[in-house]
């Protein structure tokens, strides 16, 4: 199923890292287009079996609590990309891994899909404000 907007992609995506759902992200990406994914420190993971088989073998050990806040995006034609902060949290909330991630849709016949989305981790909370030009709390 593709979805209208590319929020609405996204919204599907960090839903199905939340349920740990591994079916619903592979409905995320595109199929008939070239998708890549990058792990924070990880490998590039390129076509759409490599990536879903990733995403099932994070997503095996049930559901993130994870937050997601888009910091910027630009659009035009076919193409939405999207910057997120994305806050991975492990029990105290003192204690979230902080991502910064870029989320690429691509739209094609039938709506939008996911093709991209390459994260990388955040040592700072300072480090994100100065990248996005505002606090972080």
């Amino acid at each position: 199923m593709a979805f209208k907007t590319p929020e609405q992609a996204e919204t599907a995506f960090y839903q199905a890292l939340i349920d740990g759902d591994a079916e619903a992200m592979a409905a995320v990406w595109a199929v008939a287009a070239e998708v890549a994914c990058i792990h924070p420190v990880g490998p590039l993971l390129s076509g759409h079996a490599q990536v879903t088989a990733g995403w099932a073998h994070i997503l095996d050990g049930g559901g993130m609590r994870v937050r997601h806040r888009r910091l910027g995006m630009l659009s035009g034609g076919d193409l939405a990309v999207h910057t997120v902060l994305e806050e991975l949290l492990r029990g105290e909330e003192a204690g979230a891994v902080r991502v910064l991630a870029t989320n690429v849709y691509r739209k094609g016949p039938e709506g939008w899909w996911l093709v991209l989305h390459h994260a990388s981790p955040v040592e700072r909370a300072e480090a994100v404000s100065r990248a996005a030009g505002q606090v972080v709390h």
